[in-house]
C-alpha cells in the first residue's frame, strides 16, 4: 500500500507540474507570438527559430545531468512575483520585448520552486542562448548597423586603393567614375553579425568551452564579418568600375551573401577548433547519455518536493495566464479601433511648377547638370526638384509627398556622410509656431551645405517635429491623427560656407517658394466635407 501510495502521489506531481508548464505558456504565448513576429521583420534576427532549437537542445542535455535537487519554492515565488509584475507592465504597455524578459524570469522561478539551484544552474546555457534574442533596446541595433556600415566603407577604400580603383566616399556612399554605390543595410555586416555572435555563443555553450574562449571566439566572429563585407563591397565596386557588372543588388547580391554565410560558419569552426589547442579544451563534442525522463522527474520530484508547492506553481501560472488573457483583450480592443491614417486628397497626376523668376532667383531647372541633383535627399513615394541660381549661387529646392506625419531629414543626409550642426528652429515671420529648420552641414573633402526645410499638413497646419519613438511597445498610437503631409526643402552646396549675410536672402526665397508650393498643394487637393481648403499664409 504504501508503495501504491507513492506511486499515485508521484503521477499527481507529474500532472501538476505539467499543467503549471502548459498553463504558463498559454500565459506568455501572445507576447511571444508578437516578439517573435517583431524578429522575423528584421532580417538580422530572423534566424530565431534556429537560435530556439539550438536551446532546446542544450536545457534537454544539460538538464538531464542533473541527479540531485534542493527545491526551492520560496525563492521561486520571489521570482515569479517579479517576473509577474514584469509581465503586467508589459501587458499595459504593450511591449513584447518586456513581455520575453518576463518568461525568461517565469522559467527561473519554475526551476527554482521544482529543483533549486541545481536546475537553475543547468539551464543556465540554454537561458544564455535564449538571450541571444533580446533586442538591444533604443533601437541600438539599428544604430549599429550605421556604425557598421561606415565602418565596412571607410575599410574598403583601403582595398579599392590597392586594386586602383578611382573613387570617393561620402558616408555610406562610394563614388565611382560614372557611378555612385550606394551601400545598403545588407553589405553593413548587421545580418551575419547577430548570427556569427548567437553561433559562436552556441558553439560555446555546446562545447563547454571556457568563458574566456568563448569571448575570443565572438571577438573572432565580428572580424570575420567585418572582413567578409568589406570584401563584398570592395568587389562590388571592382567590377562595375572595371566590367559594369554589378555585385551589389539583385540575385548576384544575394549569392555572393550565402557564400559569406557559408565561410563565416566554417571559419567559426576553425577557430574554435585552434583556440581549443592553444588554451586547452575538449576536441571532441560532450557526449549525451540517453535519459529516461519519467524516473528522472522522480527523483527531482520526490518527498524533498511538497504536493503543496506544486500546486501553488499551477496557481502562479494560472495568474500569468489571466495577464495573458487581459493582455490579449486589450490587444483586440486596440486593433479594433479604426487607425486614423488620414490618406492624401492630392488628384491624381498632381502638377507642380515655380515661374521662371522666385524672389529674384531664376528658375534654371534642366540647365544645370543633372548629376548635381542626386547630393538632395528626397525619399518619398512623389518628389520634384528644381534649379534656382543667382549670380554665383545655385540652389536645388525640393517639393516631396506623401508622408504621414514627420519625416526627419536630419536622418538622411547624415546617412550620406554629412556632419551636421545641432538644427535650429525658426518661425516663418508670420507665426509664432517653429515651422522651420535649418542646418548646416560639411562633408569631406571641402563639401559644405545649408539646408532648410519644413513640412505642412494638407488641412493648413505645420507638422512639428515628430516626438520620441515609442522604443519598447509596438502599440500603434492609434489615438494619434496620423496626417498626410507635405515636405518643402531648400538645399544649398559649395566648397566654402554659405556667407552670413546671404542666409537673409536665402531665407525669403525659402519662404517664398514654400508658399508657392503650398498654395499649389491646396489648389489641387480634393474637396472634402470634413476639411475646407486652408490659405497658405
Amino acid at each position: 500500500m504504501p508503495l501504491l501510495a507513492g506511486n499515485t502521489e508521484m503521477r499527481t506531481k507529474r500532472r501538476w507540474l505539467r499543467l503549471s508548464l502548459v498553463v504558463m505558456l498559454l500565459g506568455f504565448a501572445p507576447s511571444l507570438f508578437f516578439y517573435f513576429q517583431n524578429l522575423w521583420q528584421r532580417e538580422h534576427y530572423q534566424f530565431f527559430p534556429l537560435a530556439v532549437a539550438a536551446a532546446i537542445y542544450l536545457a534537454r542535455r544539460d538538464l538531464a545531468e542533473v541527479k540531485e535537487t534542493a527545491a526551492q519554492p520560496w525563492w521561486g515565488l520571489a521570482a515569479a512575483l517579479a517576473a509577474l509584475g514584469g509581465y503586467a507592465m508589459a501587458a499595459w504597455l504593450w511591449s513584447p520585448w518586456l513581455g520575453y524578459l518576463s518568461f525568461l524570469g517565469a522559467v527561473v522561478a519554475l526551476l527554482l520552486a521544482v529543483g533549486g539551484l541545481p536546475l537553475v544552474r543547468a539551464a543556465v546555457p540554454a537561458l544564455i542562448m535564449m538571450a541571444t534574442l533580446i533586442r538591444p533596446p533604443m533601437n541600438l541595433d539599428t544604430e549599429l548597423a550605421l556604425k557598421l556600415r561606415y565602418l565596412a566603407v571607410g575599410l574598403s577604400t583601403y582595398l579599392l586603393d590597392f586594386v586602383r580603383v578611382p573613387h570617393f566616399v561620402n558616408g555610406v556612399v562610394i563614388e565611382i567614375p560614372w557611378d555612385r554605390l550606394l551601400v545598403e543595410e545588407a553589405c553593413s555586416g548587421i545580418n551575419s553579425t547577430f548570427f556569427v555572435f548567437a553561433f559562436a555563443v552556441f558553439q560555446t555553450l555546446r562545447m563547454k568551452r571556457r568563458w574566456h574562449h568563448g569571448v575570443l571566439l565572438v571577438l573572432l566572429g565580428f572580424s570575420f564579418v567585418i572582413l567578409g563585407n568589406v570584401v563584398r563591397i570592395s568587389a562590388g565596386a571592382f567590377f562595375r568600375y572595371r566590367y559594369g557588372i554589378d555585385l551589389l543588388t539583385g540575385w548576384s547580391h544575394e549569392v555572393f551573401g550565402l557564400v559569406l554565410f557559408v565561410m563565416y560558419v566554417v571559419l567559426l569552426l576553425s577557430a574554435d577548433a585552434l583556440l581549443a589547442l592553444l588554451l586547452g579544451g575538449r576536441d571532441e563534442l560532450p557526449g549525451s547519455k540517453s535519459v529516461i525522463w519519467s524516473d528522472l522527474l522522480t527523483q527531482w520530484l520526490g518527498p524533498q518536493m511538497p504536493l503543496s508547492a506544486l500546486r501553488g506553481c499551477a496557481v502562479m501560472a494560472a495568474v500569468f495566464l489571466a495577464v495573458g488573457a487581459a493582455q490579449m483583450v486589450l490587444a483586440t480592443q486596440q486593433i479594433n479601433k479604426p487607425k486614423i491614417l488620414v490618406p492624401s486628397r492630392l488628384k491624381p497626376g498632381a502638377r507642380f511648377v515655380l515661374p521662371e523668376f522666385v524672389a529674384g532667383w531664376r528658375n534654371s531647372t534642366g540647365k544645370i547638370p543633372m548629376g548635381t541633383q542626386h547630393y538632395i535627399q528626397i525619399g518619398a513615394i512623389h518628389s520634384q526638384v528644381w534649379t534656382l541660381e543667382k549670380g554665383g549661387l545655385q540652389l536645388m529646392v525640393a517639393l516631396s509627398y506623401p508622408y504621414h506625419g514627420w519625416h526627419d531629414l536630419n536622418y538622411c543626409y547624415s546617412g550620406h556622410g554629412w556632419k551636421l550642426t545641432e538644427p535650429v528652429f525658426r518661425t516663418d515671420g508670420v507665426s509664432d509656431k517653429q515651422s522651420i529648420i535649418e542646418v548646416e552641414m560639411s562633408r569631406k573633402p571641402m563639401h559644405s551645405a545649408y539646408l532648410l526645410y519644413s513640412a505642412f499638413t494638407e488641412d493648413g497646419e505645420w507638422q512639428p517635429p515628430g516626438r520620441l519613438e515609442r522604443r519598447f511597445s509596438i502599440r500603434p498610437d492609434v489615438d494619434e491623427d496620423i496626417r498626410t503631409t507635405y515636405q518643402v526643402q531648400l538645399l544649398y552646396m559649395g566648397y566654402a560656407p554659405l556667407p552670413q549675410e546671404e542666409k537673409g536672402e536665402v531665407m525669403q526665397l525659402f519662404l517664398e517658394v514654400r508658399k508657392l508650393l503650398m498654395k499649389q498643394v491646396y489648389d489641387q487637393l480634393v474637396p472634402s466635407a470634413a476639411k475646407s481648403i486652408p490659405t497658405p499664409q
